[in-house]
């Protein structure tokens, strides 16, 4: 149980939440804490939220379909016989991937939205 954001810890959350745009599961963990915290903490962690929600800027400006495109270029780029094989065989395992990772940043966005809000 955390009772007090600790400037290092807080330091922490804030590099989690920059580098999780990148990597999915690091976002939906440091946006989970950060929700925690501000349900727990949010009188302790007000000082700390300049440094925390410039981070979140990036959760706002990504498009959730630029997932699927970067996927078909790098399809694209195999052109050669193996390539066209492989992405038949994978084709439909990666479009329901894509899927599911589409909706899963669509709602990590969802959430970064309700959280600005109750900070207000």
């Amino acid at each position: 149980q955390l009772r007090r954001p600790s400037p290092p810890l807080v330091e922490l959350l804030r590099h989690a939440l920059a580098l999780g745009h990148a990597y999915l599961p690091l976002a939906l963990t440091a946006l989970s804490a950060l929700e925690k915290w501000m349900a727990e903490l949010q009188p302790l962690l007000q000082p700390h939220l300049p440094a925390l929600l410039p981070a979140l800027r990036e959760y706002l400006t990504v498009d959730a379909s630029e997932t699927a495109v970067a996927t078909a270029r790098v399809g694209g780029a195999l052109g050669d016989k193996v390539g066209r094989r492989m992405l038949e065989r994978t084709g439909n395992r990666r479009k329901r991937r894509s899927r599911e990772q589409h909706s899963e940043e669509e709602r990590l966005q969802a959430r970064v939205v309700q959280l600005l809000g109750r900070v207000g």
